[in-house]
């Protein structure tokens, strides 16, 4: 796993990391935003789906603000995505509920996750890679505090950049 903060460094890292990963593979990964726009903190993903479609990114994006991937159309959408594209491993991409000290951070991995516990769903590990954007805290009474979108669209924006830049360079590693 690799962590990194709100830094000027951090979309390199994070485009490193993943190119990293992906270099071996035939194909870019799948990428599945994991969120809903009904809730500030869970609306990271579908901006990331968002922001990657609106630049034409050369890989494949499940999940936007206009078309969300949630709680009861995942594993719908899953399994249409193991069908469809059974050649290429799935990033997903989703927002976290951490420490305080914690916020703002944005997690690689180069395995999936299980989405969904900060509200007590139950969902097995999917996905083969993930990006988690640690987005808030939960309180004493462990309801989850409310995050500003500005922050949520900052980390947004450094995935975004993350995930073009690296799947453009995937693509731009196979012409020449």
């Amino acid at each position: 796993m690799f962590s990194i903060n709100h830094c000027d460094c951090r979309e390199i890292n994070i485009t490193s990391q993943l190119f990293e990963y992906i270099l071996p593979l035939n194909h870019f990964p799948v990428v599945l935003c994991l969120g809903s726009d009904k809730i500030t903190g869970d609306s990271l993903a579908p901006l990331v789906g968002s922001m990657l479609k609106s630049l034409h990114s050369p890989c494949f994006v499940y999940g936007d603000l206009k078309y969300p991937v949630t709680a009861k159309n995942l594993l719908s959408t899953l399994k249409y995505i193991k069908n469809i594209h059974s050649f290429q491993k799935i990033l997903i991409i989703d927002a976290s509920v951490g420490k305080q000290c914690d916020i703002g951070k944005i997690k690689f991995s180069d395995h999936g996750i299980s989405p969904g516990k900060a509200t007590g769903q139950n969902f097995e590990t999917m996905g083969d890679l993930s990006i988690v954007g640690i987005v808030t805290t939960k309180n004493e009474i462990g309801k989850i505090n409310p995050t500003r979108l500005f922050h949520i669209f900052q980390l947004a924006e450094t995935i975004t950049k993350s995930i073009y830049t690296a799947s453009r360079d995937f693509k731009a590693s196979f012409q020449l």
